[in-house]
């Protein structure tokens, strides 16, 4: 499949779109980390946000506090969520099971 050609004007626009899309998602998982935002927020602000829908969720357990990528793995294991999912392909029943382990994150609660 050939790649559509784009004029200058289109590549600079779908670059910025990328750039702003990167910028979304680091400040979100920047919020987690700082325990502003907790996986529920999270999830409740990706239901209208499309570029949150499309971050993965290894991602975001990664950017809480004392999550490094082994036990990222090991809560999607025991959530039996794939490696590979991203936020919009979570179910109701995977999202509780993740706040179960997790647990709240943010300050003060």
């Amino acid at each position: 499949m050939a790649v559509p050609a784009r004029s200058t004007t289109e590549r600079t626009e779908a670059l910025n779109h990328a750039l702003e899309a990167r910028r979304r998602r680091a400040a979100v998982k920047a919020a987690l980390k700082d325990r502003q935002l907790d996986l529920i927020d999270v999830f409740e602000m990706a239901e209208e946000d499309p570029v949150l829908m499309r971050t993965r969720v290894v991602d975001l357990l990664c950017s809480l506090p004392r999550v490094g990528p082994k036990t990222a793995l090991r809560i999607m294991t025991q959530a039996d969520i794939s490696e590979s999912r991203r936020v919009q392909g979570l179910g109701i029943r995977q999202r509780e099971e993740l706040v179960a382990i997790i647990g709240s994150t943010k300050k003060g609660t």
